[in-house]
């Protein structure tokens, strides 16, 4: 975690099992409330983390984000079964443009 001007702030090591995920996501944005937004590009999903005002209370946040984005990453590979990673829903409207 930098600040605005690029001064490292916090580091999470991508080694200890509970920062693990961070290594398959990419930082997408931060929103203007400071909420950081993560992508999993090959998943198609999205990961919002909101950044505590403590940057000591960083890693149990992040810990817990990823593990609730893994839950419902699971979650959803039960209910969709997903065709390489892709979600596919057959009953879904088709539009043609």
């Amino acid at each position: 975690m930098w600040d605005a001007d690029g001064r490292l702030l916090a580091r999470l090591p991508t080694t200890e099992k509970a920062y693990k995920g961070l290594r398959h996501l990419k930082p997408m944005a931060c929103a203007p409330d400071g909420t950081l937004i993560l992508i999993r590009p090959e998943h198609g999903l999205m990961l919002d983390i909101e950044i505590p005002d403590d940057l000591a209370d960083l890693g149990p946040v992040v810990a817990e984000a990823l593990a609730d984005h893994n839950r419902r990453r699971n979650r959803l590979k039960k209910e969709w079964k997903p065709i390489d990673w892709r979600w596919v829903e057959d009953e879904a409207p088709l539009a043609h443009l």
